[in-house]
C-alpha cells in the first residue's frame, strides 16, 4: 500500500463516522418535520431527503468499515513479513 493510499484511508476512517453521524441525524430530523407539520412539510417532499440522508449514512459506515479493514489486513500482513524475516 502506497502512502497515499494510506493517508487516504486514515483520512476516511477519521471523517467518515462524523459525517455518519451527522448524515443520521439529518435524516432524522426531515422524518420529523414530516412528523411536526405534515401540512408545510408534506410526506413526499420530506421522503426523498430523509432517505437520501440515510443512503449516505450507510454509504459512509461501509466505507468506514473497508478502510479499517483495509488497514488492519494491511498491518497484520507487515507483521507476517517481519516475523518471517527474522
Amino acid at each position: 500500500m502506497t502512502k497515499k493510499v494510506k493517508i487516504f484511508r486514515w483520512i476516511c476512517v477519521l471523517g467518515a463516522l462524523p459525517a455518519a453521524y451527522y448524515a443520521l441525524s439529518a435524516s432524522i430530523f426531515y422524518a420529523w418535520l414530516n412528523a411536526y407539520d405534515p401540512e408545510k412539510y408534506p410526506a413526499e417532499e420530506v421522503a426523498f431527503q430523509a432517505y437520501s440522508y440515510f443512503a449516505l449514512t450507510v454509504t459512509l459506515v461501509i466505507l468506514f468499515l473497508y478502510c479499517v479493514i483495509s488497514l488492519i489486513k494491511e498491518r497484520n500482513k507487515n507483521r507476517k513479513e517481519k516475523e518471517n524475516a527474522i
